[in-house]
């Protein structure tokens, strides 16, 4: 029985000397003078760049559609795709199930009336002289005449109709309209060709691959900030490490509207000297709208803190809030250009929060450009820390322990 109150007592007194050596440890080497429940972040100069992201769609610049003038079907497809051509090469030929029939007939038509009126020419000499002579009735004369000049516009017509023949026959004949590479063809030998609203599209020819351009997908919040002539750097899947670079062209006005989002088209101008990009690659686009260089700025998460936060941390603290005022509020507001704001930070001074009107402009998305003149130096609110309750179970127990 004596053993045991022994083992007892020696563990009670390992136990409370444990205990003693490790609230030492604590109050020596980790206990610390508590940090005050918010963070602070100094104002500091930086170089800031407002970029907006965009995806569109790459496409050649200049790429000439051929379609067909003559219904028929194709006989035959004389290039393939990537084929270099000339101006007036013949890409392909039409059966338009006659083939130059109707222009023969037309020719015969224009043989005859040009011997008509070769011989009518010639008689009609021959009757002015009879008609001088009293041989002819002037009745007779004038239906020379006239039988002359009938033959004369027959003739005009039926050459206006061989012409016709002749180019619908020469459309047979599908010509490039000028230099360039062939990207595409949308047919096959023996397939019909269309010449109505949905007209078949029998070759797409692109004159300079070196300018290729692409449609961006500007969002309503951000289609403001786009103008003629901003720098675009983009990327492309099938090279992930390569930066292209482009220049906005255009900016359209008519709107897009797809799944509730919409949205505006922005023309993006882009070299290809080097042949790397290909129609339909789709493009991951960043525009730099604005730069601010040097500028004193300040970090997003000041404008986060919430006023009930700091009023509930001050009331702990014992600390005074003053709010800023609104008429300077609203004089700042006035002195605001197009796309600067004014926003409100929070600082310390003498034991209180005090709330600063500041006019802002351009952000990166992780800072904001500050526009107001304010010292470098200034310790800006940026966070409101929540209790550390793991410090204060252990300062409990190490508390209770003595």
């Amino acid at each position: 029985m004596l053993m045991k109150i022994k083992k007892l007592i020696t563990t009670i007194i390992i136990i409370s000397t444990l205990l003693l050596v490790s609230f030492f440890i604590y109050k020596n080497f980790f206990s610390q003078i508590p940090a005050p429940p918010y963070k602070t972040m100094l104002l500091e100069r930086k170089n800031i760049y407002q970029t907006i992201n965009a995806t569109g769609t790459l496409e050649i610049k200049d790429t000439l559609k051929i379609g067909s003038l003559i219904a028929g079907t194709v006989k035959k497809i004389i290039v393939k795709e990537n084929d270099l051509v000339k101006k007036g090469q013949i890409l392909a030929i039409i059966d338009n199930g006659k083939d130059d029939t109707d222009v023969q007939s037309s020719l015969g038509q224009v043989k005859n009336l040009k011997a008509k009126l070769t011989y009518q020419k010639k008689h009609l000499v021959r009757q002015k002289e009879l008609f001088k002579a009293n041989q002819i009735s002037q009745d007779f004369f004038e239906q020379v005449v006239k039988d002359l000049e009938e033959i004369e516009a027959n003739l005009i017509t039926a050459k206006a109709r061989l012409r016709k023949y002749e180019i619908e026959y020469n459309n047979t004949k599908i010509i490039a309209p000028d230099d360039g590479i062939v990207i595409a063809i949308g047919v096959t030998e023996g397939e019909a060709v269309t010449v109505d609203l949905n007209a078949t599209v029998l070759f797409k020819i692109a004159k300079d691959l070196t300018k290729m351009e692409a449609q961006l997908n500007i969002d309503e919040s951000d289609i403001g900030q786009i103008k003629k002539n901003l720098k675009v750097k983009f990327s492309v899947s099938a090279y992930p490490d390569k930066e292209f670079k482009g220049l906005i062209t255009d900016v359209s006005f008519a709107p897009k509207k797809s799944n509730g989002i919409l949205s505006y088209k922005s023309s993006l101008c882009v070299e290809n000297k080097n042949m790397l990009l290909r129609p339909g690659m789709t493009i991951n686009a960043e525009i730099k709208v604005a730069k601010s260089k040097n500028c004193l700025t300040v970090s997003t998460q000041a404008f986060q803190i919430s006023n009930k936060l700091i009023e509930t941390i001050a009331k702990k603290l014992n600390f005074k809030i003053k709010k800023a005022n609104k008429n300077l509020i609203k004089t700042m507001q006035a002195q605001c250009e197009k796309e600067d704001t004014v926003k409100t930070i929070w600082i310390t001074k003498n034991n209180s929060f005090v709330e600063i009107p500041i006019i802002i402009g351009i952000t990166d998305d992780s800072y904001y450009e500050v526009k107001t003149n304010l010292a470098e130096n200034t310790q800006v609110i940026v966070d409101i820390e929540e209790t550390d309750e793991l410090k204060k179970i252990y300062s409990k127990i190490y508390d209770s322990a003595i």
